[in-house]
């Protein structure tokens, strides 16, 4: 009997270990993927109004990479950071289906200063395009 109780601590201690090391791991995966959306993001915003082409590619990676892992917010800045490119080179329309897809994550995680921002170009998407009533709606 007392084996037995001992194989059986033993096996859990051993379970408890394993466990732990996995989400260790898990922890170590999903900090250095954030760590790596973040740099991606921080690259974009050095790089979109020198070189667009450059920072659309690295833009598409750190949304790819964010919806992939699951990191929301940085879902909602990829989206609206693709939609300053697209105003900044004269792509109205795309600009404004970025921030509109931006708009509702930010809302969803109560993210002030993305809502702003989302908002703000918005109404100067309206203002490029001639629409200055809807900009008043922004």
């Amino acid at each position: 009997m007392r084996s037995s109780c001992h194989y059986f601590l033993s096996l859990i201690f051993i379970f408890v270990l394993i466990t732990s090391c996995l989400h260790a791991q898990s922890i170590d995966h999903d900090l250095k993927t954030h760590a790596r959306v973040k740099a991606l993001l921080q690259d974009f915003d050095s790089l979109y109004l020198l070189e667009p082409e450059r920072a659309k590619g690295l833009i598409y990676q750190a949304l790819h990479t964010s919806q992939n892992s699951g990191l929301i917010k940085e879902q909602a800045e990829s989206y609206y950071r693709l939609g300053k490119l697209f105003f900044n080179t004269g792509q109205y329309d795309s600009a404004k289906t970025y921030f509109e897809t931006a708009l509702p994550i930010f809302k969803n995680i109560n993210d002030p200063r993305g809502i702003c921002l989302s908002l703000k170009d918005l109404g100067s998407v309206a203002v490029e395009t001639g629409q200055h009533q809807n900009a008043l709606d922004y």
